[in-house]
């Protein structure tokens, strides 16, 4: 191989800069080949090499040197340096590869080959998918290093995964760990500044402040830096980014901090940071939310803090703020918005920097709850630096593995400060998570999302609607008082939708609803540009027409949810039952007496217990009796979790949406039936016994257990002795209404065993 240069190999690895350790290595092993050529006593050299590091650390240069030194030291006899791909090794078809990597190996013999990132060649990472060619090319490899011992193999890469190349096809074995495997650490800033400063022509002079700009920007550069920093190939873009903006200005006085691209100079210069301008997102896409806006100002300022400090005090690295939060609250309070403005922020101030440009990614909790370990540290490998935002996170919890790797990257060097994860849900579900995991309060900071007033939805509803080149306009005069008068019919449940309901349900019915008066308008009102654009009172929601008024313009009030209950097919004996049921209830709520609320439904799927059941709930919400018109609805089946001692959390995360409302049960004797699996059935009275502590905690939320009459039955008569006593208002669906109401109640609480217990 010819020198590019009339000084010798070595001379030139000598003046390589940042490379101490791998001097010091090379001249160990240097001398250990010698003594093995010189050696007539038997015994096998290993000469075949691993270069680790992230990019742009010189591993390529310095294998072109090394091949240059052991030629000049005559331990190769030839001084070929062949650089391959794993593409140059794999074939495309079966029989293909064997050849190809056998050709090269053919044409290095005496040198050196050079194969970077070789962990390509492990089956399923190559451009071939799962053919297994990259395997055949490995076992060509390892047959070539095993008998050539005057030639140098060397496998270059990414620290991680070359060290899992090596250990799963032991091609480890074939290395002398302690002269073989180099470690090419990154760069420090002082050896990056040189670097870039070389690549700066000299004829171009430079101010005392842009010399001090440089060295900032490399100093954040790297405190920020991800296994994908470039290094001296890093250094080498900065410095021809200056240059070409520095010619651009067409100047001839010194290079100055002004010269700088404006996304350089944003990193080192407080002076052009403009809050109103670094929050504008913020302030343009948010309404209200004051706590999250004070959040994300306060992050703004201890980022420019760290900046103000660099340009001030000499030598100072920036400290790298922990990024990790949990966002509470309701759907549609912008928790998903707000975490793309923290990654856009944090993009332009140099914290975040992909490889792919993208700074977001969202992913859903159950998806990530069925990630194993190893899965998971690919999530944060695939994601630093972006924000990782992980909706309905409170589905973790079934996942005890997922959240002790989760709480465990968090704090490693490699994500620190470089990625942003954020996890986000309901509050009560976050928050039982939380004091589940203690290790989660120490290592997020947790923000709240509160709920929008009316006033805030009129705010959300303009701007969705008054958007450049939108087709649609709405004013403050026209329709503020009709639209607050609207969100605030709407019941505040536990988990109101918030903006979701603008975008999902009213949006839609007020285009459709102008559409239909457009159509219906006279020719000169459709010949009016603000008709045809203007939103009115009239296109929101109307309170509901009687179908049987002949006049269907007068307005009638809605039916009671007991009149549409009475309208149901033979509800005659259920309507019946509700009413002393009702009575009942009443009367202990009256008297301030202990009650246990809760139901069971008992009959066949065709009686359609969970319609009855969300009329029961509005009835009862109606009457007054609960505090809020919720109906959560789930199966018995669906509560079963496939973890023991974590079916518990997922269902009370469940069970607390109905706080204050009603939560129905389908199929409940699901949860405990004859003939379950051990598995199944441990899984179930975990849940059973949940539902009693709610039944208990939660007397202002009632509980329907619906299911066919033997199997609820049985249940609360075997499957925990403290269900029965909670359970005691029986509702036959399609039974006799004339029944005595306590004796309905006998079958499920058996006054021949004594009073049951409580748990």
């Amino acid at each position: 191989m010819e020198s590019n240069s009339n000084s010798s190999a070595m001379d030139r690895l000598q003046q390589m800069v940042g490379l101490e350790n791998i001097k010091e290595q090379f001249k160990r092993y240097r001398n250990a080949f010698k003594r093995h050529r010189e050696s007539k006593a038997p015994g096998v050299f290993r000469p075949h090499m691993a270069f680790m590091g992230n990019p742009g650390t010189g591993k390529s240069t310095v294998a072109r040197l090394f091949a240059e030194i052991l030629h000049e030291d005559g331990l190769l006899p030839q001084g070929y340096f062949v650089e391959a791909t794993v593409g140059d090794l794999i074939g495309q078809y079966i029989g293909e590869t064997r050849v190809k990597a056998g050709a090269i190996c053919d044409r290095v013999k005496g040198g050196v080959l050079f194969i970077d990132e070789a962990y390509g060649l492990m089956s399923g990472t190559n451009e071939h998918g799962n053919a297994d060619f990259g395997q055949e090319a490995i076992e060509v490899l390892i047959q070539f290093m095993m008998n050539n011992d005057d030639t140098v193999v060397i496998f270059a890469g990414y620290s991680d995964e070359i060290e899992k190349f090596m250990d799963e096809t032991f091609i480890k074995t074939h290395f002398l760990s302690d002269l073989s495997i180099y470690y090419f650490e990154d760069y420090e800033p002082d050896v990056l500044y040189n670097i870039a400063r070389q690549n700066i022509p000299k004829s171009i002079e430079t101010t005392d402040a842009f010399d001090k700009a440089l060295k900032n920007i490399i100093i954040l550069k790297h405190a920020y830096r991800t296994k994908v920093f470039g290094n001296a190939r890093d250094m080498e873009n900065i410095a021809n980014t200056i240059v070409s903006a520095y010619y651009d200005t067409d100047q001839d006085g010194p290079l100055d901090v002004v010269h700088l691209p404006e996304r350089l100079r944003i990193l080192v210069d407080p002076s052009v940071f403009d809050e109103n301008i670094m929050l504008a997102e913020l302030n343009q896409k948010i309404v209200g939310q004051q706590q999250i806006k004070h959040f994300i100002r306060d992050l703004y300022l201890r980022l420019l803090a760290e900046r103000t400090k660099m340009s001030i005090i000499k030598g100072y690295k920036p400290e790298l703020l922990p990024l990790n939060f949990i966002f509470a609250g309701n759907p549609g309070t912008g928790k998903s918005t707000v975490a793309r403005i923290i990654g856009n922020l944090l993009q332009k101030m140099g914290v975040l920097s992909s490889n792919d440009n993208s700074v977001f990614t969202e992913i859903s909790g159950s998806e990530v709850a069925n990630m194993t370990p190893n899965h998971i540290m690919e999530l944060f490998e695939d994601n630093i630096g972006k924000v990782l935002f992980i909706d309905e996170a409170y589905m973790l919890a079934g996942n005890p593995r997922a959240i002790t790797e989760i709480i465990s990257n968090v704090t490693k060097s490699d994500y620190r400060g470089k990625l942003c994860l954020i996890l986000a849900g309901y509050a009560t579900e976050m928050h039982q998570m939380m004091r589940l995991y203690l290790g989660m309060s120490s290592r997020f900071e947790k923000i709240l999302f509160e709920d929008y007033t009316n006033e805030e939805l009129w705010e959300i509803l303009k701007r969705k609607i008054n958007v450049p080149n939108s087709k649609y306009i709405i004013d403050d005069v026209t329709c503020k008082k009709t639209a607050i008068n609207y969100f605030a019919s709407l019941p505040r449940s536990p988990h109101f939708d918030n903006a979701s309901i603008i975008t999902g349900k009213l949006l839609p019915l007020l285009k459709s609803n102008h559409t239909k008066r457009y159509i219906e308008a006279t020719d000169e009102q459709k010949a009016d540009p603000d008709f045809a654009m203007r939103i009115l009172p009239e296109d929101f929601p109307n309170k509901e027409y009687n179908d049987e008024e002949s006049n269907p313009q007068q307005q009638k009030a809605p039916l009671s949810a007991m009149d549409r209950l009475k309208r149901l097919f033979d509800m005659d004996g259920t309507q019946k039952q509700l009413e002393r049921y009702l009575i009942k209830y009443r009367y202990h709520k009256d008297k301030n007496i202990a009650f246990y609320p809760h139901m069971a439904f008992l009959g066949s799927p065709e009686s359609d217990m969970m319609t009855i059941g969300e009329l029961f709930s509005e009835i009862l919400y109606e009457e007054g009796l609960i505090a809020y018109q919720i109906f959560v609805a789930l199966r018995g089946q669906y509560l079963i979790n496939s973890y023991v001692g974590h079916s518990a959390i997922k269902a009370r995360a469940l069970f607390d949406r109905a706080k204050g409302g009603v939560l129905f049960i389908e199929n409940a004797y699901e949860l405990f039936t004859e003939n379950q699996s051990p598995d199944i059935s441990q899984y179930g009275k975990e849940i059973i016994m949940e539902l009693i502590q709610f039944m208990e905690d939660e007397r202002d939320t009632i509980v329907i257990l619906a299911g066919y009459t033997d199997k609820i039955r049985y249940m609360l008569q075997h499957g925990n002795p403290g269900f029965a006593r909670r359970v005691t208002n029986e509702f036959i669906m399609g039974g006799n209404p004339d029944i005595p109401y306590d004796m309905m109640l006998s079958s499920i609480y058996n006054s021949e065993n004594g009073p049951m217990c409580m748990i």
